[in-house]
């Protein structure tokens, strides 16, 4: 289990991640409670352990602050050797479909794809949803991963947002699972 701390002048963020955990947590982020079940969603789906304390003086701030944390704390914490290394999950949720696919490469890029027009001005108890995007391409700058999410389909505004974090979960932890077959997954012969 790794610990890392961020604190700036707009939040304080506190965290213990274990990759190779059990989905257990203890997340409490400050006023935003959609979001802070959005982070449970994800770390059940990725079987990770997670303690996380966040607080700040903007959501945005707080959302973006967190996902560099938990990037940076995953890019530490992660072996990349006998590791998957790739991951894609589809995730039916209701009426949400949604497909993530991760590498972890060691090269950032990210993209998340879904009518953003229809996320704008709209959140869900205080968390607006344009951030998913940017929660996506801070933690995959920081990880050092490439992560792919693409709505396939789905109306519904909640569905649709806990169907991306949750299949982000179940990409990580097929991506991050153990694979023997090869020390190194890499031509290179490094991540």
């Amino acid at each position: 289990m790794i610990s890392c701390e961020r604190k700036t002048n707009e939040t304080e963020i506190a965290i213990k991640l274990s990759i190779k955990g059990k989905g257990n947590y203890k997340i409490n982020v400050e006023n935003q409670p959609f979001f802070q079940h959005m982070l449970e969603a994800f770390v059940k789906n990725a079987a990770f352990d997670l303690e996380l304390n966040a607080r700040g003086d903007l959501q945005h701030h707080i959302i973006e602050d967190c996902a560099i944390l938990l990037g940076q704390a995953f890019e530490k914490e992660l072996s990349k050797q006998n590791i998957a290394r790739y991951g894609s999950f589809i995730l039916a949720m209701d009426d949400a479909l949604v497909l993530t696919s991760i590498d972890i490469s060691s090269r950032p890029y990210c993209s998340v794809e879904f009518n953003e027009q229809n996320f704008k001005n709209f959140s869900i108890e205080g968390f607006d949803l344009e951030n998913i995007g940017e929660f996506m391409r801070a933690f995959s700058n920081n990880a050092k991963v490439t992560l792919q999410i693409k709505v396939l389909n789905g109306t519904n505004k909640h569905h649709i947002t806990e169907a991306i974090f949750k299949c982000f979960g179940k990409a990580l932890r097929i991506a991050t699972s153990d694979d023997k077959t090869i020390e190194m997954p890499s031509t290179k012969g490094i991540l």
